[in-house]
Parts: structure tokens; C-alpha cells; sequence
């Protein structure tokens, strides 16, 4: 019988658990996958990059105990004597991941790209608790390769060898010290570390992409924000004859979810319990309206996904009404528990651009509201066109007719249009 398999499941358990105690600072030993299909991973900081786990070429076995614990040894002497990071990295190709020497010179940049991509989503999203693996055809996971990769890579001559000039000409189209920079700055150093580089990665490493510039910070009070409410439906100003009256009401009672329930945008449209009782036996819960007299606190729950497919980031977790003391009757005049998710409908040639901000918002501030009052509307000609009209479709019509589309990319005519 083979050592590997001589042995039982939790006494090989134990012995992992008493290798990773021995494991030399810096480096420690990291289990991942599930059956017969786990591995060892070497765990470590390198650089400028966050501590992770690293492919060891190592199964989770008795054999494969003993080499990843010899060979974090290893790793912890070379980052400690080692003075370049492409140096170390192919080091570790050929001494701890044994891989042979494969010359990368002559791949094309579409080629490298191509293996970037593949990887990325062979991966986990990190940020979920356990990690899910990441799904080529989740708007959401998309939208984030683009945002980390896609929009630098985008402008990458595909079928040209790896080359600095064209690297140093598609970083010029950003200003340096801006967080874009950096960004685009790190995704080229991602491509060149993977192509194995050398001397592209040595220049790169060279430039000083710290970000020095700041996007001015907004702050807005609450009264603030209930007197531009107010001002929006028209009870403090006079509004323009063709305003939207439902649709400001739809878009405000959004934005006074946020700022009653501390939530981003995204994430009112993944409340489970808006309309009625929410009941999932998996997760047992079992939650009545939150506008419900029996639901005391007015207690949500937010979903993994939005009403249309896009995945959340802090999903699947509760959140309580917030009444602040200095303003007892806030609900009533935001009329919070009245529900009013917007409406949405597709035209064929309806054109709606939202800022990349959306994307990135952070938490439900003032400058996610301010992303949403300014979309640039192209109205389309009157008049249905290939079946198509301007009446509001429902989510489950959208979705068989144009696919999962991401939330903020639908087109909608009754969406706000505040000057």
C-alpha cells in the first residue's frame, strides 16, 4: 500500500496540523479543495502584494506533507537573500512548483492576457466567507476583471510580442499619482510577472505609481439630504412640466433605504423580504414583510444576488431600521416602508451611460446619489421598432429577452433625470 494512503484521514489531519507549527516565519501551510483533489499551498508576502497562497506542486498527502514543510523552508530563506522579485518567481517555478523551463520570450500579449483572464476566474471571490468561485458568465465577476484588468489590458496590441514601448504607451493615457494609474500600473506589472519578463517587470518595478491624487470627499448632512428631498418632489420648488413625478419617487425612496438601512444601492434591489415573507429552509429563515407590525425593528434581508443575477457583495445578512434621535419621525417623511423599487424598461435605441462610479461605490454616501441624478439620457424616435416598444417589461421578461443584464445597465425610462 502506498504511504500516502497507509495512514487515516484525521491522522494525516494531524500531522498537517503539526507541520504548519513548524513552518519558518514568514511562511505557512495552507490547505485548499475538497476529496482527493486537495493541495497544499505555500501562504507568504512578497513585494507590494498582500499575503496568499501560492501553488506548491504538493497533494494533500503524507508524502505531500513532508515535501510542502522542506519547501517552505526553502521559500523563507530565498525571500529573506533574494533582491528581485522576477529572480524569486523563477526560482519558485523551478525549484518549488517544478516546472521546467518553458522559454515565454515570444508570446504575444494576447496570449499572456488570455492566461491572466483564465486564472482569474478559476478563482475565488475572497470577500465571501467561505470564497466562491468566481463564474464567467456572472455580470458581477465580469464587471470586476474589467475593473482590475480589462479596461488596461483593452488597449494592449493582442497579436504584438510583450513589449515596453506599448506598455509605456498605454499607461500615457493616464495621469500619474491618480489611483487609475496605479491600477493600470500593477495590471502591467500582473502581465509582465506572468510572461516572465525580466527586464519589463525590472522597469515597472522602477516607476513610482504612489497615488498623491485625491478625488475631493463629499459629505452631506441629513438635513441636507431631506431638503433636496423635498425639492425633488416639488414640495419646495416647482417642478419642470415633463418631471417624472413616480420616478423620483421610486429613485428617493431607494436612496432613503440606503440612509435608514445602511446600504448600498445595489442592495436594496436584493431585499428578499421587500413585498411579502421571505421563508428559505436551507438557511432557516423565516421573515415576514419588513413593513409587516409583527416585524419588529422593520428587519431586512439581503440576498446574495439582485432581482436581475448580479451578485452582492455583502450578501445573505440582516439589517435593522436606523431612526435617528434627533429626527423621531425620519420614516414618515421619507415613507421608507412604503416600497417603491423602480420601474424598468428596454428600447431598442434608448441609450443610457452610467458613470463606473456605480460599480465602485463604496457604501450609500452622498456621491452614489450624486452618480445616480446624472445619467445622459438619448431619447429614441417615436414609434415601436422590431417589436420592441417603450412599455415596462418585467425582470423575468428582460431576462429571456436580452439575458442577465447588470442592474445599472438596464435601461430605464422612468429612471431620474434631476437638474
Amino acid at each position: 500500500m502506498s504511504p500516502n494512503f497507509a495512514i487515516g484521514y484525521e491522522r494525516l489531519l494531524e500531522l498537517f496540523k503539526d507541520a504548519q507549527k513548524n513552518t519558518p516565519t514568514g511562511v505557512s501551510l495552507k490547505r485548499k479543495g475538497t476529496g482527493n483533489k486537495q493541495r497544499i499551498y505555500l501562504q507568504f508576502k512578497i513585494g507590494n502584494k498582500a499575503r496568499q497562497p501560492y501553488a506548491c506542486n504538493c497533494t494533500f498527502s503524507l508524502d505531500g506533507i513532508a515535501s510542502a514543510s522542506k519547501k517552505a523552508k526553502l521559500v523563507a530563506e530565498k525571500l529573506s537573500s533574494c533582491t528581485s522579485e522576477v529572480e524569486f518567481w523563477e526560482w519558485y517555478d523551478r525549484e518549488i512548483k517544478e516546472i521546467s523551463n518553458i522559454k515565454n520570450d515570444v508570446r504575444t500579449f494576447g496570449e499572456v492576457i488570455a492566461q491572466i483572464e483564465n486564472e482569474y476566474f478559476d478563482g475565488y471571490r475572497l470577500f465571501k466567507k467561505p470564497p466562491e468561485k468566481r463564474d464567467r458568465n456572472n455580470i458581477s465577476d465580469k464587471a470586476s476583471y474589467h475593473t482590475v484588468y480589462g479596461q488596461y489590458f483593452r488597449h494592449l496590441p493582442e497579436d504584438k510580442l510583450i513589449n515596453l514601448k506599448d506598455i509605456y504607451s498605454v499607461l500615457s493615457n493616464w495621469e500619474v499619482g491618480t489611483k487609475t494609474y496605479k491600477d493600470a500600473v500593477s495590471a502591467m506589472k500582473k502581465l509582465a510577472r506572468i510572461s516572465k519578463k525580466k527586464n519589463v517587470l525590472g522597469e515597472l518595478e522602477n516607476i513610482n505609481s504612489k497615488q498623491t491624487k485625491f478625488l475631493k470627499k463629499q459629505t452631506l448632512s441629513l438635513q441636507d439630504f431631506l431638503e433636496w428631498h423635498n425639492k425633488t418632489l416639488g414640495i419646495t420648488e416647482e417642478l419642470h412640466p415633463r418631471a417624472n413625478l413616480n420616478a423620483r419617487k421610486s429613485w428617493l425612496w431607494v436612496f432613503s433605504m440606503c440612509i435608514q438601512y445602511g446600504m448600498r444601492i445595489s442592495e436594496v434591489f436584493a431585499i428578499k423580504n421587500l413585498y411579502g415573507h421571505y421563508v428559505n429552509k436551507e438557511l432557516e429563515i423565516d421573515i415576514p414583510a419588513y413593513n409587516d407590525p409583527s416585524n419588529e425593528g422593520n428587519i431586512i434581508y439581503i440576498g446574495k444576488e439582485t432581482l436581475l443575477g448580479t451578485t452582492i457583495k455583502t450578501g445573505d445578512r440582516f439589517s435593522r431600521l436606523i431612526v435617528p434621535p434627533s429626527h423621531p419621525d425620519l420614516t414618515e417623511k421619507l415613507d421608507t416602508l412604503n416600497p417603491k423599487l423602480p420601474e424598468v424598461a428596454i428600447s431598442y435605441r434608448l441609450q443610457v451611460f452610467f458613470s463606473l462610479c456605480v460599480r465602485k461605490e463604496k457604501r450609500a454616501s452622498s456621491s452614489s446619489v450624486v452618480v445616480c441624478m446624472t445619467t445622459t439620457f438619448f431619447p429614441p424616435p417615436t414609434g415601436p421598432r422590431n417589436g420592441f416598444n417603450d412599455q415596462p417589461l418585467e425582470p423575468e421578461e428582460c431576462t429571456r429577452r436580452f439575458g442577465r443584464l447588470p442592474l445599472f445597465r438596464l435601461i430605464s425610462l422612468n429612471a431620474p433625470r434631476f437638474s
